[in-house]
């Protein structure tokens, strides 16, 4: 019997290639993602960036990936994502979240189990699956110098 796949949420201030590769990424090895997103048009420019234009489809089930990411804009959509979230991806590699947002954010995701914190600074970790959510995930402390967080930093290439 397997357990069903922990949902996990995808957000920050970060570059949005980030956003998009951690959620892309976050779904394909099975986890059940939720990204914030922008309504409307915009959605579909980030669908295209992450699957190309062979894909256009905005439905999970009726894509040609179906392990990808839900897209969440709007404020009902968000909080049902986070009250149910096991995980959170917070994507701060060029500007930290303000902590009215992150508070904001942790009220209401009262399952959390695991936040990973992708910046440019921080300790890095090897945990077992993505975002620390497989197997043994319980056996990486957290970091010592901020406890609420797993780093994962992120570098910059050019």
């Amino acid at each position: 019997m397997s357990l069903p796949a922990p949902p996990v949420v995808v957000l920050g201030p970060g570059s949005l290639d980030l956003r998009l590769l951690t959620a892309k990424l976050a779904a394909r090895a099975g986890l059940q993602t939720s990204l914030f997103s922008p309504s409307g048009s915009v959605q579909d420019i980030w669908l295209e960036q992450m699957y190309g234009v062979e894909d256009g489809s905005t439905e999970i089930s009726t894509s040609a990936e179906p392990l990808r990411p839900a897209m969440v804009a709007d404020a009902d959509a968000r909080e049902a994502a986070l009250a149910a979230a096991e995980g959170l991806a917070l994507i701060s590699d060029g500007v930290a979240m303000p902590e009215s947002a992150l508070s904001s954010v942790l009220a209401v995701a009262s399952q959390l189990k695991r936040i990973v914190c992708l910046s440019k600074m921080g300790v890095t970790r090897a945990t077992a699956g993505p975002l620390g959510l497989g197997k043994r995930a319980n056996s990486n402390p957290p970091n010592p110098h901020c406890p609420l967080f797993t780093h994962h930093t992120t570098s910059q290439q050019g």
